[in-house]
């Protein structure tokens, strides 16, 4: 077996809506500009009955057309897909955190396994 540091990051797949995109392992630059929009989200997050919710799913937005890759296939980015549907009122900013987590769980156990509940509707 060889193990190589070129192959050691494995992707997994994301469906939003029906359009699938893949996660893609973040360079220092582009990690340090998560960081921030994390930072900036967990501060809105608190102030949350101050601040625009819109202002949040735009921040949240941004975070995943870093962490998502549309490839040749795809036509929209993630953050259009999600800015329409929460303008179209059809989710929830609890379920938006969620799916955040999701992604997340689903980076570090690998897409070979299963890390939420197949019974729960998306």
């Amino acid at each position: 077996m060889t193990v190589s540091i070129a192959r050691a990051y494995k992707p997994v797949e994301i469906d939003l809506w029906g359009s699938k995109f893949l996660t893609v392992d973040l360079p220092r630059s582009k990690s340090e500009k998560a960081k921030e929009i994390t930072r900036e989200v967990n501060v809105m997050r608190e102030n949350l009955g101050t601040e625009d919710w819109d202002e949040v799913v735009a921040k949240i937005s941004e975070g995943l057309d870093l962490r998502l890759d549309k490839g040749p296939v795809v036509k929209k980015k993630p953050s259009t897909l999600l800015k329409a549907k929460w303008k179209a009122d059809e989710i929830s900013l609890n379920r938006i955190f969620e799916f955040l987590s999701e992604i997340s769980m689903a980076e570090f156990i690998g897409p070979d396994e299963d890390p939420g509940d197949d019974e729960r509707p998306t």
